[in-house]
């Protein structure tokens, strides 16, 4: 996921929240661990020596600190460091925007972050990344009788290549097949960097049986996803096509800008669902 493209939308969105209702808010993008990002939002807090400490290298030592002044952190960082800095976020009663719900597929860890979240009025916030329709697959989730769930990926055979799934197969790179068919949990583990999309579906239909269909297609130029929703209450068909993210063809530019959107529904008095 390209931090660019985050860092273009949420300068623009703090501007707009600090003018429109005067709170006075800053932004630091932090990198540590190489490749790991985090954004911290903060309040009327001069981040520079944190910042630095970070690229020492040494969270550890300032992660209490952090926290203490942080109103928001918005993890870009992977599902490995979702896991290791959730809880201390959480404790805190922190808002945590994520976008690597793969994470959540993890039972145990789900159970524990809502419930530290819970005791400590903090606040989990899953963005729909390169997806929408949350609100409607929410809606649905609060009938009583089942429903069936699936959600369709198209991506270029480039952007799949590399995935845990394919380790040791040959994957055919000018015509269209399909790569997978299978349950959320088998999905993730086999494309991690690909189906963040199927876990949210999953969570957000509150349907652990979600049915995840991956497709390999030279034709496309774009990462389409497709869910098919069926119930007695209703019956709905999504699809959502996003160009690439010129920094990771694994992810959609929307993924970015999705996490920009919730921190801006966290501060604007009007929000849609």
């Amino acid at each position: 996921m390209s931090i660019d493209i985050f860092k273009s939308k949420i300068h623009d969105i703090i501007k707009y929240i600090t003018i429109s209702f005067k709170i006075e808010l800053h932004i630091d993008i932090c990198h540590f661990a190489q490749s790991e990002i985090y954004a911290v939002i903060t309040k009327g807090v001069n981040l520079f020596q944190i910042v630095r400490i970070y690229a020492l290298g040494r969270w550890k030592f300032c992660k209490e600190r952090i926290v203490a002044f942080t109103l928001v952190v918005v993890e870009l960082a992977g599902g490995a460091a979702l896991k290791e800095y959730t809880l201390p976020i959480l404790k805190s009663g922190r808002t945590l925007i994520c976008l690597s719900s793969g994470a959540f597929t993890d039972d145990a860890f789900k159970q524990e972050a809502i419930c530290t979240a819970a005791k400590n009025n903090g606040r989990i916030c899953i963005v729909n990344g390169a997806i929408g329709g949350l609100d409607f697959l929410q809606t649905c989730a609060l009938q009583r009788g089942a429903s069936e769930v699936v959600i369709e990926t198209t991506k270029s055979p480039k952007s799949l290549l590399g995935a845990p799934a394919l380790e040791g197969k040959t994957l055919d790179l000018t015509k269209k097949m399909v790569v997978f068919e299978g349950g959320v949990q088998e999905a993730i583990k086999g494309f991690p960097k690909n189906i963040n999309v199927g876990v949210i579906t999953a969570l957000a239909s509150e349907n652990p049986h979600t049915k995840v269909k991956i497709v390999s297609d030279p034709e496309v130029h774009s990462n389409t996803h497709k869910i098919i929703y069926r119930s007695a209450l209703a019956d709905a068909v999504m699809e959502f096509s996003g160009k690439p993210d010129p920094a990771n063809p694994k992810s959609s530019t929307t993924a970015a800008l999705s996490a920009a959107a919730c921190l801006k529904n966290l501060y604007s008095p009007i929000s849609f669902w």
